[in-house]
């Protein structure tokens, strides 16, 4: 690799994530990691300044569907968003996705 890789992460609820949520949630997810895959895509939920929960995916596409059972978590206002990574031999590189804010009513 002779160059840092342009990384692009992001992803959209397949459903209004701007009104409550309940249940099982999914999002669209879209990546871009130039020559090779992302070795990694991270669901990240915080509460405030807190990661409450996270969700790995290690076969990673170029686009592709995750989901999220929110009643795993009380009801209530989380951010989410996407951390991806990519690691070529001994080098990694990292990325970040769009946020939202999400209500979970269960």
């Amino acid at each position: 690799m002779n160059k840092v890789p342009a990384l692009k992460l992001s992803f959209e609820g397949k459903t209004n994530l701007a009104v409550p949520v309940s249940d099982r949630i999914e999002f669209d997810i879209h990546g871009q990691s130039g020559v090779s895959p992302f070795s990694l895509v991270t669901l990240v939920v915080k509460s405030g300044t807190n990661v409450v929960y996270t969700k790995n995916a290690a076969n990673v596409l170029p686009e592709m569907t995750m989901g999220w059972r929110t009643n795993a978590l009380p009801n209530g206002k989380y951010d989410i968003y996407l951390t991806g990574k990519l690691i070529i031999g001994s080098q990694s590189y990292s990325t970040e996705s769009n946020h939202f804010t999400v209500t979970t009513q269960n």
